[in-house]
């Protein structure tokens, strides 16, 4: 018995809370949904940008090593020698 109203209760507390006007002074629900999507959207924004930025300074550091990588003999030959000491 007890379970089926505290079932009756639970259910009309949705009910209740629907019933209920907004207050002043307070967002609606519409508004802040918004602001949050707005928000949202800078922030992936935001995110690709950064990712770009990983993927473009990842490529140029595996061009920089194969670039040293077909330069190191060039450059050893080109290296003068000092005296041995």
């Amino acid at each position: 018995m007890q379970q089926n109203g505290q079932e009756q209760q639970e259910r009309k507390r949705p009910q209740q809370a629907a019933e209920q006007p907004e207050r002043e002074g307070e967002p609606n629900s519409a508004a802040v949904s918004a602001q949050v999507e707005e928000r949202l959207t800078a922030e992936q924004q935001k995110a690709e940008e950064c990712l770009d930025l990983l993927w473009r300074t990842q490529a140029d550091f595996v061009n920089y090593r194969r670039r040293m990588t077909h330069r190191s003999p060039e450059c050893v030959a080109l290296t003068p020698v000092t005296g041995a000491r």
